[in-house]
């Protein structure tokens, strides 16, 4: 846990070096920064927090979420190329990649 406050410190630190307009120097620490988050969220381990269990019997047992876009990438990601490990690689590639699509949009 103490790894994600220290991840979010050094975000904000970073963050607050620039001014709010996006320049090249800006850019890179975007890029910088999308590229982190997706590490840090597609590959954490088990046991970082309580639901990945639950999102594990829920990719090998189809139960338990009703959400259809992740029974969608549960289905190509374990059913047909066997990896439990690319869904959460592949929700944290769409998550990162539409919050960092937004902040780009809504940022003057």
């Amino acid at each position: 846990m103490w790894f994600y406050f220290f991840v979010f410190f050094i975000i904000i630190g970073l963050g607050s070096i620039y001014k709010y307009k996006f320049t090249n120097q800006s850019l890179w620490l975007y890029i910088s920064l999308w590229f982190f988050l997706f590490i840090v969220a597609g590959f954490r381990g088990e046991g970082v927090d309580n639901d990945h269990g639950n999102y594990l019997m829920s990719i090998r047992d189809k139960w338990g979420i009703t959400e259809p876009s992740f029974y969608l990438i549960a289905y190509f990601s374990y059913d047909l190329l066997g990896s439990e490990k690319l869904v959460f690689v592949i929700y944290a590639f769409l998550s990162v990649s539409l919050l960092f699509i937004a902040l780009k949009r809504l940022a003057p």
